[in-house]
């Protein structure tokens, strides 16, 4: 590598789930900034994939896959990824996107979810634990069964830089839906219980006092009428949030551009 440039590392999650579709996105976009003078003068780009907790040394920015984030959630408390990722991202302040189930994953207070999950072939203390960074209640499913899933074109009125009023196909396969934004007095204190069985309700813990000081800001709704529509692009500070999965529309990788841009290159 030239001494004149910067390495850029984009890690991502290689448990379960799209992992590969994310880093063939990342292969084709890396390919076309490497023939971009705007940016082969500057930076020279990686991608890992981040199975263990070595694989976060040097990261530059991560995501996290869609797939299933119940499973998900086991693997990352087995692998000791879980509390890295907490440091991360709620501390070291590491640009992070999450698609669908990894969107599930950042939110602070996620429902409709199974919290006990000790059973067959998993441990009798596992429980349904989120990373955090995101101030939102999140819905899991939201649209329902495999069958339910579908893929629609969207104007993305409140994304900025390239992809401000951009057509994108946007692709919903049991698509988690962010219900609330939560503030500072509907937040649930630190001293609150992290589950609420009852409810189906797994809220993240805090490394510090407060997971995001960023104010968030909704990207993409669904619906016209603000009060019943459906939150499904988000941002807060340095994480980003889709329900739906740019990873699954085949050569269009304009999201990932915007998320190296404008998380991982603004923050350097």
């Amino acid at each position: 590598m030239s001494d004149r440039k910067k390495l850029i590392i984009v890690g991502v999650l290689a448990l379960q789930g799209s992992y590969h579709e994310h880093l063939a996105h990342l292969t084709s976009l890396f390919e076309d900034l490497s023939n971009d003078k705007e940016y082969n003068l500057k930076y020279e780009f990686e991608s890992r994939e981040v199975k263990k907790v070595e694989d976060l040394d040097s990261l530059n920015g991560l995501i996290l896959p869609g797939g299933e984030s119940t499973t998900m959630s086991i693997l990352l408390q087995r692998n000791g990824l879980l509390e890295a990722l907490k440091r991360l991202i709620q501390i070291d302040k590491l640009p992070c996107w999450g698609s669908c189930a990894g969107l599930i994953l950042l939110c602070n207070e996620i429902t409709n979810t199974n919290i006990d999950l000790s059973g067959k072939n998993v441990e009798k203390s596992m429980r349904y634990k989120s990373i955090g960074g995101l101030d939102v209640r999140v819905h899991r499913n939201s649209f329902g069964r495999q069958l339910d899933s579908f893929s629609e074109k969207f104007t993305l009125e409140n994304f900025d830089g390239e992809l401000h009023n951009a057509e994108f196909t946007c692709v919903f396969i049991r698509a988690p839906v962010i219900k609330d934004v939560l503030s500072l007095e509907t937040r649930q204190p630190e001293e609150a219980p992290h589950s609420d069985t009852e409810n189906r309700i797994v809220r993240a813990t805090y490394i510090g006092d407060i997971v995001n000081r960023a104010k968030p800001e909704v990207l993409l709704r669904l619906g016209s009428n603000e009060k019943d529509s459906m939150i499904v692009a988000i941002r807060q500070g340095n994480v980003f949030g889709t329900s739906f999965h740019p990873e699954l529309v085949k050569g269009d990788y304009r999201m990932h551009k915007w998320f190296i841009d404008r998380f991982i290159l603004d923050s350097i």
